[in-house]
């Protein structure tokens, strides 16, 4: 099975941008090697073939400053309203506006019928704007795993974590089940090994990664604002769990193309260093 199961089916790609972030403000405009980490997030989505050739590419921002700026780049923003917890939210707050711009036609006018087939036609990309090095096989994989799995409402990759990421709280963890369902999300390491030293868990348990990329069923993402208030939501600080936490499956499967979510000062270094590298090798590639 592959990339034609989406013929006369429709990919969306969101990206929800914040420009108020309480750890890095204004992380998203931040310069990494000459451009914005907006601007590489964009481009890498939009440098790959399927997704020029068959996809919708939207910001979604509260921030005229950043409107403005994307518009110049040459690609589309909705505008959403400032008061979205999550990127999740702000995403489905302007799901409608999405998907008629996609579809080219108001969805709102549509009978019952048309308008259930139009969102169970429609997938949603849900990457998030602080991951500037985000690449072709990251998206590729997403592509056909949504591709090969269009009953999943919620899809997203995880990846296999070494001895040193383990507790490290900017990186999120998800505990999966034998039938690779996310069972918990969470920055710190799960499961606890009991009677074990924390530097000897990685010898008896494998650890998973998970990459800040979601891709929803449009017919279930339409349903975002019916799910119940989440404690677990609300002290991880992790969208993900509203859903874990009203008992709907989330689809994972194992990448090794994993990507770097920014959220503080080290993370954005890093990514700036690695980016460095990348130019050094391209400019001398015999090095």
């Amino acid at each position: 099975m592959g990339l034609k199961n989406l013929i006369n089916k429709k990919c969306i790609f969101a990206i929800p941008a914040r420009l108020e972030s309480s750890r890095l403000p204004k992380k998203i405009l931040a310069d990494i090697c000459g451009e914005p980490m907006i601007k590489r997030v964009l481009n890498n989505i939009d440098n790959i073939d399927f997704v020029k050739q068959n996809c919708s590419i939207y910001l979604c921002t509260d921030s005229y400053e950043v409107r403005d700026l994307v518009n110049k780049w040459g690609y589309e923003v909705i505008m959403t309203s400032k008061d979205c917890s999550s990127g999740t939210e702000r995403i489905a707050s302007v799901l409608d506006k999405l998907i008629s711009k996609a579809w080219k036609s108001n969805i709102e006018l549509l009978d019952y019928e048309k308008r259930e087939k139009i969102l169970k036609d429609t997938f949603i990309f849900n990457i998030q704007a602080d991951q500037p090095l985000i690449n072709k096989n990251l998206i590729d994989d997403c592509i056909h795993e949504v591709s090969n799995n269009q009953n999943e409402q919620i899809i997203t990759p995880i990846y296999p974590l070494n001895k040193d990421e383990i507790h490290n709280p900017n990186i999120v963890k998800v505990l999966i089940s034998n039938k690779n369902k996310a069972i918990y999300f969470s920055r710190s390491a799960v499961p606890h090994v009991r009677s074990e030293s924390k530097d000897d868990w990685h010898k008896f348990f494998q650890y998973w990664g998970h990459v800040g990329i979601y891709c929803f069923r449009a017919d279930f993402l339409k349903e975002w604002n019916l799910l119940p208030y989440s404690k677990l939501e609300n002290v991880e600080k992790l969208e993900q769990l509203r859903f874990v936490d009203a008992g709907y499956g989330i689809h994972t499967f194992k990448t090794n193309n994993a990507t770097i979510s920014v959220d503080d000062s080290s993370q954005l270094n890093l990514v700036r260093e690695v980016i460095k590298e990348s130019n050094l090798l391209k400019k001398n590639p015999t090095k």
